[in-house]
């Protein structure tokens, strides 16, 4: 029984991490990861694009600042739903009940990586949709949701001094 859940959360995260290098959001240029980080460069202002381009929604700054624009409703349903898939992994563990040397081998590697992936993806959101950290500050400034459960009768809004601490805890725990 232990070894099912294990290598259904196996599977849950080969998934997770081919959806994250996929086209999956029919966009061009808007797949996976490596597509949302040509958006994040887009939106540092560095890119001296001169012609109208997928991308001039992002460097006009567009595109973050209108919840209805394509762009920013896919980046933002990109990283939760990793989040999502990385919760209901994390979650299923709670029914692991085995001892074996090599069932919680396993099960520390998948939850270390599922705790980074959590991390990574809050990360990216709160980079793009809170105020910055300022160190040295109480970063009391709204940040996201940082959500730690399938839950959504629990998902709360966090400062951004709390969501940097959540990423904070997140990555500690996966190591």
């Amino acid at each position: 029984e232990d070894l099912e859940l294990v290598e259904g959360a196996q599977g849950k995260l080969r998934a997770t991490l081919d959806i994250m290098v996929s086209q999956e959001l029919r966009f061009q240029g808007m797949g996976g990861e490596a597509g949302l980080m040509i958006c994040r460069e887009a939106l540092a202002d560095d890119m001296p694009w001169d012609k109208n381009t997928y991308y001039t929604p992002l460097l006009k700054w567009i595109a973050p600042l209108d919840a209805t624009n394509v762009y920013n409703a896919n980046y933002w349903k990109f990283y939760y739903n990793r989040i999502h898939e990385a919760n209901v992994v994390l979650d299923s563990f709670k029914e692991l009940r085995e001892e074996s040397e090599s069932i919680m081998s396993e099960f520390n590697q998948i939850k270390g990586e599922m705790l980074g992936i959590r991390a990574w993806a809050h990360f990216n959101l709160i980079q793009t949709y809170a105020d910055r950290y300022v160190a040295g500050t109480t970063n009391s400034q709204a940040g996201i949701q940082y959500r730690t459960t399938i839950d959504s009768l629990k998902w709360e809004s966090s400062t951004v001094e709390e969501v940097y601490a959540k990423i904070k805890t997140d990555l500690d725990e996966a190591c």
